[in-house]
């Protein structure tokens, strides 16, 4: 009796990819919109995040019983002075730069993504510039860190865990990467301290005080699944090594989000920087089996 075969359709990858998009984009959209609904509901001035950075060199920079749920500024002095060019310009003019800032790079960074997902992912993209806090920053030291790995002490000198994500550069051996970028790290806090004479030790007891608030609380929004920090950090801890062994670097926006200190929904998005990162990966690989083809003989080339 002959035996009858079976076959297995195959998901077509290209199909399987815009599909993922499409739904993570229509869901970030919605998930952005019922976060600023529920900032009209209570009261919640537009662009919160952004004054905080403006307002920090209009009033005391740091304050004694900061927390993650009032809008005070709470990143390095480092951080601060790189605000501060754009802290001179009045605070309408400071909003709209800052917001446009935000809105190109998502362009930029979704730009690869299939047309029918693009529309509502810059949509997305626009309300997390209105709460206007760094995420599209983040994103943006995800893909550039892979070219200069010092741009992630941006994410050492703001929210401090999603530096975690530097730790791709160690898992893989890149010394040389890792010491430049500590050596970088140090002349910046020399160079700060100087400029701001005690603000270091203020804005150590600073973050110290964070971690406890931040250990004892899973979540900072209702609308966020109650997920502790030390949880989220472990499991981007495990995707961090599996990303690092395999180069794939597209994992590395998922930790970022993952380990947001703040866990609140505009860290979605962070993983703006996946479509980006799927490009250039794209790219290595095509690069890779181009240059693992072997010479053409000369022997076999027309007219010799």
């Amino acid at each position: 009796m002959k035996a009858t075969r079976l076959w297995t359709r195959r998901p077509d990858p290209i199909k399987t990819w815009r599909l993922a998009c499409f739904g993570v984009a229509w869901f970030s959209l919605a998930w952005a919109a019922l976060d600023i609904r529920m900032m009209f509901i209570f009261n919640i001035p537009l662009f919160p995040d952004a004054m905080v950075f403006w307002s920090a060199w209009h009033g005391p920079m740091y304050y004694p019983a900061a927390s993650l749920e009032f809008t005070t500024f709470v990143y390095s002095p480092v951080a601060a002075l790189a605000f501060w060019p754009l802290a001179q310009l009045p605070q309408t003019a400071y909003l709209f730069v800052w917001t446009a800032l935000g809105t190109a790079s998502y362009v930029w960074l979704l730009a690869p993504l299939p047309r029918a997902a693009r529309f509502p992912a810059l949509a997305a993209g626009f309300l997390f510039c209105v709460n206007g806090n760094i995420e599209w920053v983040l994103a943006l030291v995800a893909v550039v860190g892979m070219r200069w790995p010092a741009v992630w002490l941006v994410a050492l000198f703001t929210k401090v865990a999603p530096f975690m994500g530097f730790g791709w550069f160690v898992l893989r051996g890149e010394w040389r990467s890792v010491a430049l970028t500590a050596a970088l790290a140090v002349a910046l806090m020399v160079a700060s301290a100087l400029i701001l004479p005690g603000a270091w030790p203020t804005w150590v007891d600073t973050v110290r005080t964070l971690a406890l608030e931040s250990s004892g609380k899973a979540t900072y929004n209702s609308l966020m699944p109650p997920i502790p920090l030390a949880v989220r950090v472990a499991v981007a801890a495990v995707v961090l090594v599996w990303g690092a062994r395999a180069n794939r670097p597209v994992v590395l926006p998922l930790v970022l989000a993952l380990v947001q200190p703040d866990w609140q929904p505009w860290a979605l998005g962070i993983l703006a920087a996946v479509p980006r990162l799927v490009a250039l990966q794209a790219q290595a690989d095509r690069d890779d089996r181009v240059t693992a083809q072997p010479p053409v003989s000369e022997s076999l080339v027309p007219g010799q």
